[in-house]
């Protein structure tokens, strides 16, 4: 407590009770409650609220180390319904505080280079599985899993291999890249509703880069969760990604899983998960291919 201290006698506030929930420490005082928590940079706060960003905690008071902010009531509902309200918080942010810089075309090349090495390294990775099945009579459950399906991951991979290079060829030419500010920190534990308003907690992971990140992120922790496509619609209500970042944000979600051989019940059932997911991503990137399609068709004959 001593660490704070200094905060709460600046602040003329008699403590009732103390509990520490997670990071932060929530005081019971005789003038209401109050959250107390460790913070990186006050600048961030201040910035966004330059930018008319203002849904987090109100802060009161703040040293070196701590601020104070206000106690929310947090009320309890559907994990759905929690979704949808951080994309809706996550629009705003990168809305609010959105412009363009200007960039070479190395960071672009380095992008390229990196997404590839990935797909060449999970390339090589089922190119061995293959290969060592053939001399196997009698494969494992899991190995049975993968070799039966192997080919719906070269055809991702294959697919992935096109769409890299199609979004490269365009990217390489543009000099400007969109960012914004990022929230860095997805977890539905992090977004907090009263009765009032939701709230992001925890803004000491934010960055400057392209909105794209945080809904990638988003993805790989609760993609098989939610459906992303009816969120990310949620969200372009607010701030349309432009063609070239949804190209790349569809690559970046739809390279498949390395998947581990192993026996156990568990990993079976992680192997299936991750076969399904390229089922699934594999119809995503044809549909999205379709619709591209289907408009260019539709332009021509216009």
């Amino acid at each position: 407590m001593n660490n704070y201290i200094n905060l709460i006698n600046k602040n003329n506030l008699i403590i009732n009770k103390i509990t520490i929930k997670g990071n932060s420490i929530i005081i019971n005082t005789e003038s209401g409650k109050y959250v107390i928590k460790k913070y990186k940079d006050i600048n961030i706060y201040d910035y966004l609220l330059s930018r008319d960003f203002n849904y987090f905690p109100k802060i009161i008071d703040y040293d070196s180390d701590y601020m104070l902010t206000e106690y929310i009531e947090e009320i309890e509902y559907d994990i759905d319904e929690k979704a949808s309200d951080l994309f809706k918080l996550l629009s705003l942010l990168h809305s609010k505080t959105s412009y363009y810089i200007t960039v070479s075309s190395d960071e672009y090349k380095e992008l390229y280079e990196r997404i590839k090495n990935n797909l060449d390294d999970l390339n090589n990775y089922y190119n061995n599985i293959f290969i060592n099945s053939l001399n196997i009579e009698y494969p494992s459950p899991a190995l049975y899993l993968i070799e039966k399906n192997i080919s719906i991951f070269f055809s991702a991979i294959n697919y992935l291999y096109f769409k890299l290079d199609e979004w490269y060829k365009k990217a390489i030419n543009n000099n400007k890249k969109r960012v914004c500010t990022l929230y860095n920190n997805i977890d539905l534990n992090n977004l907090l509703k009263s009765r009032e308003k939701t709230y992001l907690l925890s803004l000491d992971n934010t960055i400057t880069d392209t909105p794209i990140l945080d809904l990638y992120n988003f993805y790989k922790k609760y993609g098989d969760s939610f459906s992303f496509e009816s969120l990310l619609e949620s969200y372009e209500k607010v701030f349309p990604l432009s063609k070239e970042e949804k190209e790349l944000l569809i690559i970046l979600i739809c390279i498949p899983d390395k998947v581990v051989i192993n026996n156990s019940i568990n990993y079976i059932y992680k192997i299936k998960k991750s076969i399904n997911k390229a089922y699934y991503l594999a119809n995503l990137l044809n549909s999205k291919e379709e619709e591209r399609t289907s408009t260019h068709e539709d332009k021509d004959n216009k």
